[in-house]
């Protein structure tokens, strides 16, 4: 599915249907108008991370796998201790 390609004047009308409201939101940056599948505004190379609704780099998922890596490195280096005793 491509995403909704709407020009600057578009985006800013309030007759644009609602599902056209969602779907564009307007960089932070630059203002300019930027679909929500995309990462990087297109024309100034923002990253969009935690922007509108966006999934942030600090998410639920990367903090738990973050906390798994952890604990786990703690266990392998407790039992590469207690294996050398």
């Amino acid at each position: 599915m491509e995403p909704a390609t709407v020009s600057a004047s578009e985006a800013t009308d309030p007759v644009v249907s609602v599902t056209t409201a969602r779907e564009v939101t307007a960089c932070p940056l630059c203002r300019v108008p930027t679909p929500m599948e995309t990462t990087r505004c297109s024309t100034c190379g923002y990253h969009l991370a935690g922007v509108d609704g966006r999934a942030g780099p600090l998410a639920d998922a990367t903090i738990r796998w973050l906390v798994a890596a952890l604990v786990a490195v703690y266990l392998v280096t407790l039992l590469v201790v207690l294996v050398a005793r």
